[in-house]
């Protein structure tokens, strides 16, 4: 049992490095955005990026999914990435045939400069998903520490000199984002040798290319409806409350970025590790007390947080944005909710029941969606946060009862609800009152419900750093 523990931990150490830096650079490179960056032009290019998310998935049919599912169970063969990176190239052209047809019949009225940035974001990221579901699914984890450290300091050097130096604005900020991305991209291609895969004969692998494409289709549908989770409030709210709205409610999801780095290195390190250990002996029980750490993990780290909002947007943004503080509890909880969500999908990938996936994430979209509409008309922008909360808590429960049909699974959901409701008490008070007192007790409380799990982990540590002396 140990040994599982121990895999889990390695994992999770590098995945902690090729995660947390970029998203802690992305975290402290706000103040900069915000500072040299209109509330309109952040607005913009969030925009830019929100849309190119939505394109990716649909034109590439989500097949850097498939790559990691196809290659995790023969780690040497690399005909699954073959495949997805022709399927990718064929995407990029359609996409560039696209928009060159709508520069010269001027179908849409789009900005010329943002057009071009769209395509090359498109293309980098698009080549991007492939190579890292690739080493993913290898288990090159160094390999990937690695690429996150150089495009980190790509990042924070061309963002730097084109906004501070330069003061390139808008057209600065998605220069930045490509340049990442661009280097990064051929520092994997050229790791992977893609140059001796393209000249490879093809083989007529016909059955795997199938077998892909019916794994990655279902996954189509769940990641429109996982873009509506997490990206169609920005568009709603730009057109209720326009752009430079947007602007203040994009910024508002920096400081969850904190619990998203806990929430990304857990889910990559964990579905490496329940592949290898659930049909052992003992692994229902290895994955209900994985899953009890984890929530319990994440439930008491978004309770601080929510304590810290207002330090942390004072410390973060300029004061144009300063009101993004009001958004940002209910989306620290929605990151509790995408963790939950995530883990119970990791179940459902184990057994390829991607058609489950993409359910359950349409349920989830429907209910933000609708109350997008509905409480952005009636109680302004607070309510796509609320929204975009209650969509992701969808997708949770109804993932519960797919996931438990197969699997046995022990969790005291009763504590979990109420502290999930405790939760939601404390992001109230938080926005109503900023009663610090009352919001600290609720994290105490949280801390105290989870006392007898805290004290386990934490003797845990304490006999593997003694057993390590």
């Amino acid at each position: 049992m140990k040994e599982k523990y121990g895999a889990l931990i390695k994992d999770l150490f590098f995945f902690t490095i090729s995660t947390f830096i970029p998203k802690a650079i992305s975290f402290f490179l706000v103040p900069l955005y915000t500072n040299y960056l209109t509330t309109a032009e952040y607005g913009i290019a969030d925009l830019v990026s929100t849309t190119v998310s939505l394109l990716v998935p649909i034109l590439t049919l989500d097949i850097n999914d498939a790559v990691m599912r196809y290659t995790i169970e023969d780690k040497d063969d690399k005909e699954p990435f073959r495949i997805a990176f022709f399927m990718v190239l064929k995407s990029i052209i359609i996409v560039v045939i696209a928009f060159a047809i709508n520069n010269i019949f001027n179908i849409f009225e789009l900005d010329y400069q943002i057009t071009i940035f769209c395509i090359l974001n498109y293309i980098f990221i698009s080549i991007y998903g492939i190579c890292i579901a690739y080493l993913r699914a290898t288990e090159k984890v160094k390999l990937l520490s690695i690429i996150s450290i150089l495009i980190t300091i790509i990042t924070v050097a061309s963002n730097i000199f084109l906004l501070v130096v330069l003061k390139a604005g808008v057209i600065g900020y998605m220069i930045s984002g490509c340049l990442g991305y661009a280097i990064v991209d051929i520092v994997v291609l050229i790791r992977i040798n893609v140059l001796k895969l393209i000249k490879k004969e093809q083989e007529k692998n016909s059955n795997l290319k199938k077998q892909m494409l019916a794994y990655s289709l279902p996954l189509i549908a769940a990641n429109i409806s996982w873009w509506i989770n997490s990206s169609a409030d920005r568009y709603i709210v730009t057109a209720i409350c326009g752009v430079e709205e947007n602007g203040i409610y994009s910024v508002a999801y920096k400081i969850p970025t904190i619990l998203q780095m806990l929430q990304s290195v857990f889910s990559q390190a964990w579905l490496l590790s329940v592949f290898r250990e659930y049909k052992k002996e003992n692994g229902s029980k290895y994955v209900s007390n994985v899953y009890e750490i984890y929530y319990v993990a994440m439930c008491i780290s978004c309770s601080i947080l929510i304590v810290l909002d207002i330090p942390l947007a004072k410390f973060l943004y300029a004061n144009k944005f300063f009101e993004a503080w009001k958004y940002v509890p209910f989306l620290l909880i929605s990151v509790v909710f995408i963790a939950n969500s995530g883990f119970f999908e990791s179940m459902l990938t184990l057994q390829k029941k991607s058609t489950f996936v993409a359910y359950t994430t349409i349920l989830g979209a429907l209910v933000n969606i609708i109350l997008n509409f509905i409480l952005i008309y009636n109680v302004g922008t607070i309510g796509a946060a609320i929204a975009t909360m209650c969509g992701y808590f969808v997708m949770w429960i109804s993932r519960i009862k797919v996931v438990m049909k197969g699997y046995k699974f022990q969790v005291n959901w009763g504590k979990q609800i109420i502290i999930y409701i405790l939760l939601i008490a404390e992001a109230i008070v938080m926005l109503e009152t900023r009663d610090y007192i009352l919001c600290i007790g609720i994290v105490i409380l949280i801390f105290l419900l989870n006392i007898k799990i805290i004290k386990n982990i934490i003797k845990q540590m304490v006999c593997k750093l003694k057993g390590t002396v």
